[in-house]
């Protein structure tokens, strides 16, 4: 899940989880997901280490916050290559937030969407910055991409 801001992608989360934020793993009609709440813009070493050592034998679905900080290259290029490392051992699926804040929401730019397209499929959700709205959503998302 891709975001920014508050009432974004935490908020979401948490929703997702029925309310349990500290949960580190849960079931979506069966299938377990290991969850990193903590995104790269809030604590990029421990996603930048989470990205290198966490393998499928171990947690074969993985839900990852993620703050897509590709306007600057200090940001981004860090990003880009630990993407790329991560790539080859999952299929990433990308459910972009597309609106940030509350309502009415400021739409999240071309900039920050395209460079996802390089690594997998991403679905941008402009519908709603309601928390409930963005995990209902998500939770369709992961089930179709099962």
């Amino acid at each position: 899940m891709v975001s920014s801001r508050r009432w974004g992608k935490a908020h979401a989360l948490a929703a997702l989880t029925d309310g349990k934020p500290l949960l580190r793993r849960f079931l979506i009609d069966g299938t377990r997901f290991a969850i990193r709440r903590m995104s790269n813009d809030e604590d990029d070493e421990g996603f930048f280490e989470l990205l290198d050592n966490i393998y499928p034998d171990s947690a074969p679905h993985v839900i990852l916050a993620m703050c897509p900080t590709f306007k600057e290259d200090r940001r981004r290029l860090p990003l880009l290559a630990a993407l790329d490392a991560f790539s080859p051992r999952y299929e990433m699926f990308f459910f972009v937030l597309g609106l940030q804040g509350k309502a009415p929401g400021k739409p999240i730019g071309k900039t920050e969407i395209e460079p996802l397209q390089n690594f997998g499929t991403v679905e941008v959700f402009r519908r709603s910055t309601d928390p409930g709205s963005r995990a209902r959503a998500f939770r369709k998302f992961i089930l179709k991409h099962l």
